[in-house]
Order: structure tokens, then C-alpha cells, then sequence
């Protein structure tokens, strides 16, 4: 897996539990925006690995800034997931602004 997937994202720590086996006493509300360039399959892969985490897919937000007109598309990992195809490449800031 490639170090700057994660750069910007964070992840749990090797010690802490999933979000699924955390006690309910203070319930989060998280919101995930994955953004990529080029990186599809690592995208999914992080979006699944939240899914496994407990996130709730319709929190989960990829937003695909495609390195070419003849970029596939990236199909979401589960129904609820949302995923936005840029139509040029929006550059970090604006990619981020544009999954929230």
C-alpha cells in the first residue's frame, strides 16, 4: 500500500479496536473523503477496509481525479458508498472540497 494513501486520511491504531466493537456510550459521527489521482484500486481497497472497520458506507466519499480522459471509472465497494468523478484533475484542495 502506497504511504501517501494514507497521509491524509489517518488511521487507527495497530492497538485500538474497530469502530464496530467500540462501546456505544458516545456515539461518533465520522464522514471519510478518500481522494485519489491514478490510485483506483488502492482507493477501493481503503474504502473497504473502513466498511470492515464499522464506518457506515454512506459516510464514505471517494472523489476521483482522473489522470486522463480514458480513466476508468471507480465502481464504489458497496451501495452506499458515494463516489464522484471529477471531469479534470481539481488538484488536492478542490478535490477534498469537493467530497464534502
Amino acid at each position: 500500500m502506497s504511504p501517501g494513501l494514507f497521509s491524509t486520511c489517518g488511521h487507527r491504531l495497530p492497538d485500538s479496536p474497530p469502530l464496530s466493537q467500540m462501546p456505544d456510550q458516545n456515539p461518533l459521527s465520522i464522514g471519510v473523503v478518500i481522494l485519489t489521482h491514478g490510485r483506483s484500486q488502492e482507493s477501493v481497497r481503503l474504502a473497504r477496509s473502513l466498511l470492515d472497520d464499522g464506518i457506515p458506507a454512506d459516510s464514505i466519499v471517494i472523489v476521483q481525479n482522473p489522470t486522463g480522459p480514458d480513466d476508468p471509472a471507480i465502481a464504489p465497494p458497496d451501495p452506499g458508498v458515494v463516489v464522484r468523478r471529477a471531469e479534470r484533475n481539481l488538484g488536492y484542495a478542490s478535490g477534498m472540497n469537493e467530497g464534502i
